[in-house]
């Protein structure tokens, strides 16, 4: 296979360094990169993909070859992209004559189907498929965790997203305090339980749940307080051992994001996590049938795995696409942290 990483961002990099480290577990015959805009500061970096062997494509002086040279030997596209531009995006990418599928990252949720791993969804037959932004997988990970993957048993869910206001790499929206969301939804509230709404759908599914949102001062990691109503009344350890055994998240001592942070850029790759949720486990409230606690979230990092199941089902069928991600989830999960 073929595949196209379009946007050399945060996620887009990310994607990038799990492609080219893990190609052979992947199937990836070829792993190229399209950055629209290229900036001198930006130079170094497209040098060092050069140097892990991606090929850089585009118009600028940095590109090895053009878009149109290439579009016709691409398999799969991983849409990294500008936020809003993935409708249009897809239109191009559709007139690759050996097109198999598309995916896009967070904000493009009109780009296709969704899709979360660990909720048994299939991406097989699907072209087009959408991976939902990195808090909506928090929360998704939380009712799956936290219901032993019963997910009826939600008799309602609370979200409060603390969002980091700015990425690390980045200064064009650090704050100076915290700033409420607006609830989109009169019942569901930001956009968090609206995205994680569209995928339960998918499911057949409705829980009865909703987010609100506040974005803080850092630039390091979100974090979820979440509180759960369960038709069961779980004690303590029995939510332990639920967060112990599910697939795709973890557990932590540690209150300080910072320090969580720092744990990924010291051992994951790229300095990145991939968790889909990380649970701080000392810290939990159990009370009756309630189920409250904080989780920190990894922000570009938790939904990899998602996106490379969504590309390995679509190449592979579900069956191969499970034992592979199984694999790639052993190499890049580094817990309990």
């Amino acid at each position: 296979m073929k595949v196209l990483v379009n946007g050399v961002g945060n996620i887009g990099t990310t994607l990038l360094q799990v492609l080219t480290t893990h190609r052979d577990l992947l199937g990836v015959e070829a792993v190229l990169a399209h950055k629209a805009t290229v900036r001198p500061w930006d130079v170094p970096q497209l040098e060092r993909l050069k140097g892990a062997g991606v090929v850089v494509v585009g118009d600028s002086f940095a590109a090895q070859a053009s878009l149109a040279d290439v579009m016709h030997d691409v398999d799969y596209v991983f849409d990294a992209g500008r936020n809003g531009g993935g409708l249009d995006r897809r239109r191009l990418y559709d007139e690759f004559p050996r097109l198999v599928g598309a995916c896009a990252q967070g904000t493009e949720k009109d780009f296709g189907r969704p899709h979360v791993l660990g909720l048994g969804m299939d991406a097989s037959e699907t072209r087009h498929t959408f991976i939902p932004s990195c808090n909506t997988h928090s929360a998704l990970a939380v009712l799956r965790t936290l219901t032993d993957g019963h997910l009826d048993d939600v008799l309602h869910g609370d979200f409060v997203v603390a969002r980091r206001s700015e990425d690390i790499g980045n200064h064009e929206r650090l704050v100076a305090g915290n700033v409420v969301a607006r609830h989109l939804d009169p019942v569901l509230g930001t956009h968090h339980a609206i995205d994680a709404d569209a995928v339960l759908q998918v499911l057949g599914k409705s829980l009865p749940i909703q987010s609100s949102d506040i974005t803080t001062p850092s630039q390091f990691m979100h974090a979820t307080r979440f509180s759960l109503r369960l038709a069961s009344a779980p004690a303590v350890h029995e939510v332990q051992d639920r967060i112990e055994r599910a697939a795709y998240v973890t557990s932590t001592q540690v209150f300080d994001s910072n320090k969580v942070f720092e744990i990924g850029r010291r051992f994951g790759l790229g300095g990145r996590l991939f968790h889909q949720a990380i649970f701080v486990g000392e810290n939990l409230l159990v009370k009756g049938d309630t189920v409250s606690g904080w989780a920190l979230v990894p922000q570009e990092g938790n939904t990899v795995l998602s996106t490379m199941s969504a590309f390995l089902q679509r190449a592979y069928g579900v069956a191969e696409a499970d034992e592979r991600i199984a694999a790639l989830a052993e190499q890049l999960l580094v817990g309990p942290l």
